[in-house]
């Protein structure tokens, strides 16, 4: 259902008001009778306006009594869309991922991929933990596997340029720092685990203490400053050796 159905919705249940219906009806009518005359009676012109202003009163309370569940309706559609956007993304960052012909980055996105679905499932409503802490947990982990899928991407990429260059050095040091990437992919991973567990601890004991949310929140942003030191100094890692490359590349185009 898109957004444009939603409102057809909205109006579906507006017109079945008989209250409307009778409202529109005798607005209608008093809007006519005024024009006849050119609105120079004062009684109709008054009867007109609280017949409107009775009407759009109606309307407003019927959008304010059904607006919160076709809010509901339009945001829930609209993540749809785009988790199933994601959703085909991360399919053909699978499929891909199988150029490497290394098995070890498939099952990290295959992993991923769980954890991400069976931490959203345990901190939904029925949790014990407060929406605001559900929330930010959500956010976290969300950084968190959205930094791993970037690392995931980047080693293919690697890969690739080490497959291109025939000097065995920089080969090996490309290798080397894919193989740092691919390392700290599964650090994250076994940290998510550890994650998916404790909250799934703090859901079967309703009488946990604010101090074990507030460690689990701690850590996970602790986790996400570590993550962005690491990326940041694989980044410059990652342009020293593409740095090396063009040099070799030049080189061998003098020659």
């Amino acid at each position: 259902m898109n957004i444009k159905k939603l409102w057809i919705k909205f109006f579906k249940i507006l017109f079945s008001r008989t209250p409307v219906m009778i409202g529109m009806g005798l607005s209608f009518i008093a809007l006519i009778s005024c024009w006849a005359v050119d609105f120079t009676v004062m009684a109709l012109n008054v009867i007109l306006l609280i017949l409107l202003l009775i009407t759009i009163g109606i309307i407003l309370q019927i959008f304010l009594l059904t607006g919160t569940d076709i809010a509901r309706e339009a945001k829930n559609t609209l993540q749809k869309s785009s988790d199933k956007q994601r959703e085909d993304q991360l399919d053909k960052l699978f499929k891909r991922l199988k150029e490497d012909k290394d098995p070890r980055t498939e099952k990290a996105l295959s992993d991923l991929r769980e954890l991400s679905r069976a931490i959203l499932d345990s901190a939904t409503e029925d949790s014990n933990i407060d929406s605001q802490t559900r929330f930010e947990l959500m956010l976290q982990v969300e950084q968190l596997f959205d930094k791993c899928v970037i690392r995931l991407e980047k080693t293919l990429r690697v890969w690739h340029n080490a497959k291109k260059i025939s000097d065995k050095k920089i080969q090996q040091k490309l290798l080397n720092l894919r193989e740092n990437i691919i390392k700290e992919v599964k650090h994250t991973i076994s940290y998510l685990g550890d994650t998916l567990t404790r909250i799934q601890e703090l859901n079967y004991n309703k009488d946990f203490s604010r101090s074990e949310l507030d460690l689990i929140k701690q850590e996970l942003e602790e986790g996400l400053a570590i993550a962005e030191k690491i990326d940041h100094n694989m980044r410059k890692l990652e342009l020293g050796q593409k740095n090396s490359i063009d040099h070799i590349d030049n080189t061998n185009s003098i020659h």
